[in-house]
């Protein structure tokens, strides 16, 4: 219970930053994606299910939002937090390769995934521009942060384990 409630105020959180706070850090209109990085740590911690979750509601805050079309970034960031969720059994504590590759991985994805939908298939095929300017920026801006975001979910889910252990002990 206490989990799923710091979860959804971490996704709620994440959509508040990305949506206002990280846009001030844009770097040739390139931000971090802070979202896949939420929904690849807590599907690498967690597991397929807790990722798919974590990806579908915030995806769906997103299309409420902002999207053109209900459902799209829910379905988009529900797939990436299902297929990062099999990496958890992969998880280990000090060791970020995985889950930066993950997260790189994820994003260039997503980036993917919006071209082909929203771009692409409305007869803008600059692919080349696109990713230079658009794809490239965001991945190496989205690694970068994710060293940092990543540290601080890794925190947050060990403290909530821990309390999970001690409560469990308790009524033991």
């Amino acid at each position: 219970m206490k989990r799923g409630i710091v979860f959804a105020i971490l996704i709620f959180l994440f959509f508040i930053l990305q949506s206002t706070a990280v846009q001030a850090i844009a770097v040739g209109g390139s931000v971090p994606n802070l979202p896949v990085i939420l929904v690849v740590s807590v599907a690498f911690f967690r597991g397929k299910k807790t990722g798919l979750l974590t990806g579908f509601f915030y995806g769906l805050l997103n299309d409420f939002f902002f999207g053109d079309i209900l459902g799209f970034y829910a379905m988009t960031y529900m797939f990436i937090g299902y297929v990062c969720g099999f990496f958890s059994k992969e998880f280990y504590e000090f060791d970020l390769r995985l889950p930066l590759l993950l997260i790189a991985a994820s994003d260039l994805v997503y980036c993917m995934v919006v071209y082909w939908c929203l771009f692409m298939m409305r007869s803008r095929m600059n692919f080349l521009f696109y990713f230079t300017k658009i794809i490239l920026p965001e991945l190496i801006f989205t690694v970068a942060a994710a060293i940092i975001v990543y540290r601080i979910l890794y925190l947050i889910n060990e403290a909530l384990t821990l309390d999970e252990k001690r409560r469990d002990s308790y009524f033991v």
